[in-house]
């Protein structure tokens, strides 16, 4: 793979993941209890771009009724377009 096919999952992970929760006005703690996962492992995905595991990262997809190829920043098309 060459240098230029290197992706940065994590920066298109956290800013996604960020702005759509940017408009939620509960705390992170209510979120993450909502979705089911890790208040700690929430905070560190939207802080630093922490890409959880495949099953917890499945649960913030389902969450936001959108496609973890979108999260991750395989496709451009969001489901709320």
């Amino acid at each position: 793979m060459s240098k230029d096919n290197n992706i940065d999952f994590s920066v298109s992970f956290q800013e996604r993941l960020s702005n759509a929760f940017s408009g939620d006005e509960r705390s992170k703690v209510e979120i993450a209890r909502d979705i089911g996962i890790s208040k700690d492992i929430f905070i560190r995905a939207i802080k630093s771009g922490l890409i959880p595991s495949t099953r917890t990262l499945i649960k913030i997809a389902d969450y936001l009724e959108e496609s973890v190829d979108y999260l991750l920043g395989f496709s451009d098309v969001s489901r709320q377009r």
